[in-house]
């Protein structure tokens, strides 16, 4: 399982909602994808999680929620020692492209105001 540690709710009436500390599947969704791919190996015959490392993301569009879309990135510590992934997530309406590449500039600019050890 993943755990919800944090979230920040959107200021839009249509949202995506999970709470903290809600319990979801591990095999399902960005950021449980980020953490197979960056925690302990998984087995991968297909390089799946190899090709996530690569990119540095997850992309997940109707695969935990049919409506929804989730963007997530690893945090890594500064040994490079994998800690854990943020997300951001909305409704698929509101996803394209260019909302892809405004969505990654912002996880990677929070990235750089996480102070790790």
């Amino acid at each position: 399982d993943r755990i919800c540690l944090y979230r920040a709710h959107s200021r839009d009436e249509i949202r995506h909602n999970i709470e903290q500390g809600s319990r979801l599947q591990l095999n399902r969704g960005a950021s449980g994808r980020i953490i197979l791919a960056y925690g302990k190996r998984q087995k991968d015959k297909k390089g799946f999680y190899k090709d996530i490392r690569d990119q540095g993301y997850y992309l997940s569009i109707n695969e935990h929620n049919a409506s929804l879309f989730a963007l997530a990135v690893p945090v890594l510590s500064n040994s490079d020692k994998f800690v854990g992934a943020i997300v951001v997530s909305g409704p698929i309406s509101r996803f394209d492209d260019q909302q892809k590449i405004s969505l990654l500039k912002l996880l990677n600019d929070q990235l750089n105001n996480i102070v790790m050890p």
